[in-house]
């Protein structure tokens, strides 16, 4: 059993240091910024549920 734990966190270890190098190999180190853009929803019209109360 410890032979498998340790076998597969060998593994882990082993795919985070190719994805890091595959990162950087494609440009991981040029400032990438990542851009949020904020999305506001619009009020709604409250025509109808007015004339549906009055």
């Amino acid at each position: 059993m410890l032979k498998g734990i340790a076998l597969c966190l060998c593994l882990l270890v082993t795919q985070l240091a190719i994805l890091s190098w595959i990162d950087h190999r494609l440009g991981g180190n040029e400032s990438v910024q990542r851009q949020v853009t904020s999305v506001q929803a619009s009020p709604r019209a409250r025509e109808d549920d007015d004339a549906e109360l009055g």
